[in-house]
C-alpha cells in the first residue's frame, strides 16, 4: 500500500495512485475492508412503513434484505436461504405475504425476525432444530430516518462524523422528511472518483456555470462542504433552481441562520447530504465494479409540503439533474484518462483538501 505523506498543509498533495481507480485487486480489497466492514446507508425507514414491507439492497457482490417485522423493528439479513443457498428474494421491494419469507426452491419459510419456522415435506422434521438455521443477520442502525447496515460479524461502533455541520443538522428535521422524488444514475467511473468530484468545487466555475450563478461563492472554486456556514444562495434563495427560489415553504424547523444557505456533509463511504432551506437531497453511492458506480438521488421534503395540492418538485429535480449530468460526463472522462500508461497519479490544488481527506480515509481502511 501507499501512504501519502505531506509535511506542510500549504503544499499541493498527491492523489491516490491511478490504479486505485481501476485495479481489480484494489476493488476486491475495498469490498472486504470498506463495503463489507463499514456502516453503509441502505436507504430510508419510510421504505418499510408496515410489517412485512421489504426492499433489497446490493452491497457490492452481496444482496441484503431490509424488512420491518411484526414488532415494528427493522431487520436486515443476507438474501440467502439456509437450506441450499438459494436467493430468497428476487424483487427489489414489496411486502412478504402472510408475514413470512418463503424460499421458492424447497419452501423453507422464515419469520420476519429471521427465525426458521417451516420446512415443508421434510422427512423426520421433528428431529431438526429450526433454531439453528435462522437467516444470516446483518447489523442495523437507525439514524435520522436513515437505515445503516454493517456486514461485519463484529461491527465497529456506529459514530457518524458530521464535522462542523453536526450541531446544525437537527434543524433540518431529517427524521421526519419524506421522499418527494427519486432518480438513479449509472456512471462510467469508479465510486471514489464520484465522491472526490462531489466534495470539491475547484471544477465548478468551468463545469457548473448555472450552479455558480445561484451560489456565487462557488465561482472561487471553494465549495464550503463540511463548514458550519456552508455557502450562500443568491437573493435570499431557498432551493436549487435556475433562480434559487420556489413557492414551496421552508422546512419548519430551520432558523433564520439557515435561510438562503446551502450546507452539506458526506458520511463515508456512500452517503451525501445536501441541506437546503426547503428540502434535503441525498446521494447513495454504490460501486458496481472497478469502473462503474450506481448513484441513487432522493429529494426529501416535509410531509405537509408533499401533501400540498399541486406539489411539483420538478424545478429543483431538473436543476440538480443538469448539474449532476455535467459531473458524470467529467467523471467518465477522468476514468478513461487516468488509465493512460503515462499517468501514474495526479495532484490536488489547495482548494481540494476534502478529496485528499477522503483519500486518507481510504488508505487507512485498506492498510488496516
Amino acid at each position: 500500500m501507499t501512504t501519502l505523506e505531506v509535511e506542510n498543509r500549504s503544499e499541493m498533495k498527491p492523489t491516490l495512485p491511478s490504479r486505485y481507480y481501476y485495479g481489480p485487486d484494489i476493488y476486491e480489497l475495498e469490498k472486504e475492508r470498506i463495503f463489507y466492514s463499514s456502516w453503509i446507508c441502505a436507504g430510508r425507514a419510510e421504505q418499510v412503513p408496515n410489517p412485512g414491507d421489504f426492499f433489497r439492497c446490493a452491497v457490492a457482490d452481496e444482496s441484503v434484505i431490509i424488512v420491518r417485522d411484526k414488532a415494528g423493528s427493522i431487520n436486515a439479513f443476507y438474501n440467502v436461504c439456509r437450506h441450499r443457498g438459494n436467493r430468497l428474494c428476487t424483487e427489489d421491494s414489496g411486502r412478504f405475504k402472510a408475514g413470512a419469507l418463503a424460499c421458492r426452491y424447497h419452501g423453507w419459510t422464515y419469520a420476519l425476525d429471521g427465525k426458521l419456522i417451516a420446512t415443508p415435506n421434510m422427512v423426520d422434521a421433528d428431529r431438526f432444530r429450526k433454531e439453528d438455521f435462522s437467516l444470516y443477520p446483518v447489523a442495523v442502525q437507525l439514524w435520522e430516518g436513515f437505515i445503516f447496515i454493517n456486514l461485519s460479524s463484529e461491527p465497529e461502533p456506529f459514530t457518524p462524523d458530521l464535522g462542523k455541520v453536526g450541531p446544525k443538522l437537527h434543524r433540518y428535521n431529517l427524521s421526519n422528511l419524506r421522499l418527494g422524488y427519486r432518480k438513479v444514475y449509472d456512471i462510467k467511473a469508479n465510486w471514489k472518483l464520484v465522491i472526490e468530484n462531489n466534495v470539491e468545487c475547484y471544477h465548478c466555475p468551468g463545469v457548473h456555470p448555472e450552479l455558480c450563478e445561484i451560489q456565487p461563492g462557488f465561482k472561487s472554486g471553494i465549495i464550503g462542504q463540511e463548514e458550519a456556514d456552508g455557502a450562500y444562495l443568491v437573493d435570499g434563495g431557498s432551493t436549487y433552481s435556475t433562480s434559487a427560489k420556489t413557492t414551496r415553504p421552508l422546512i419548519s424547523t430551520i432558523t433564520k441562520e439557515d435561510e438562503a444557505r446551502f450546507r452539506s456533509v458526506t458520511l463515508y463511504p456512500n452517503l451525501f447530504l445536501g441541506l437546503l432551506p426547503e428540502h434535503v437531497f441525498v446521494f447513495y453511492k454504490w460501486p458496481v465494479g472497478p469502473k462503474e458506480t450506481r448513484l441513487v438521488v432522493e429529494w426529501l421534503f416535509e410531509p405537509s409540503t408533499i401533501e400540498t395540492p399541486g406539489f411539483d418538485p420538478s424545478d429543483t429535480v431538473d436543476f440538480l439533474d443538469m448539474v449532476l449530468s455535467q459531473d458524470w460526463d467529467i467523471c467518465a472522462d477522468v476514468q478513461m484518462g487516468i488509465q493512460s500508461r503515462a499517468h501514474h497519479s495526479g495532484v490536488y490544488s489547495l482548494q481540494e483538501q476534502l478529496p485528499y481527506k477522503f483519500n486518507q480515509w481510504i488508505l487507512k481502511r485498506l492498510e488496516g
